[in-house]
């Protein structure tokens, strides 16, 4: 159950680490400086990974009860 619990945590955690990461990373893309773009373009890729990978890990462990 514990186990449970922590990874609701996660959850929360990585959603709100999405918003905040999508904001961070559209503000860099919309820069005039190339390096500032690139750091955008490097946390988009994050993002997205933790949209589409991370995300549904931990939602498939949560549902299904699989522990490590």
């Amino acid at each position: 159950m514990q186990l449970m619990i922590a990874l609701g945590d996660l959850l929360l955690y990585f959603d709100t680490t999405s918003l905040a990461v999508g904001i961070f990373s559209l503000w860099h893309l919309n820069s005039d400086d190339a390096k500032l773009r690139k750091v955008g373009l490097i946390w988009f890729i994050v993002n997205l990974l933790n949209i589409f990978v991370l995300t549904p890990l931990i939602i498939f462990v949560l549902f299904f009860g699989i522990s490590f």
